[in-house]
């Protein structure tokens, strides 16, 4: 799934049966079929010396399905 851009492939999460809902936090889909979902913010980017990119982030929400949760609501 990680391979194909969205970009090029219109319906690339239709196509492994994933359905997804607005989030309310930030302008992205969320993802139904995710156990857990951390909706983030971000604050900056920063080019690393080896060339990657890092991401600096701010997370507004954490949305957890209660199957993956014990009985004190821990992940």
């Amino acid at each position: 799934m990680g391979l194909v851009s969205g970009i090029k492939v219109s319906n690339k999460l239709e196509r492994f049966g994933l359905t997804t809902r607005k989030s309310e936090f930030v302008d992205v889909p969320v993802i139904n079929e995710f156990p857990l979902t951390a909706e983030c913010r971000v604050l900056e980017t920063q080019k690393t010396a080896l060339g990657f990119i890092r991401v600096v982030s701010e997370i507004l929400n954490i949305a957890a399905n209660e199957s993956i949760l014990d009985a004190e609501g821990n992940v």
